[in-house]
């Protein structure tokens, strides 16, 4: 088993990607979901095997397997001054 990557490698992977790590400390190997944020504030729960796969063109901000959906889709609506308010608190 290859070595664990340093704290400073996997945040700078993701920041390649857009995206900056929240719980860095969570990080055991590859397949560990990790907190992060795109530069316009969404969420996303990610693996460093999601971002480094190469077939990876972007993240989903709103997607079953994502559980900051209802966040995203209520920060996209404050965002763009959306005359409307999200009431479901789940996404399905």
């Amino acid at each position: 088993m290859p070595p664990r990557k340093k704290d400073y490698e996997i945040i700078e992977d993701f920041n390649k990607k857009g995206l900056n790590v929240l719980d860095v400390e969570n990080y055991k190997s590859k397949d560990s979901k990790l907190v992060c944020i795109d530069n316009n504030g969404y969420k996303y729960l990610l693996t460093y095997s999601n971002i480094k796969d190469i077939r990876t063109v972007g993240f989903d901000m709103v997607a079953k397997h994502n559980p900051y959906s209802v966040e995203n889709i209520k920060k996209f609506i404050r965002i763009n001054n959306g005359n409307c308010e999200l009431v479901s608190k789940e996404y399905i």
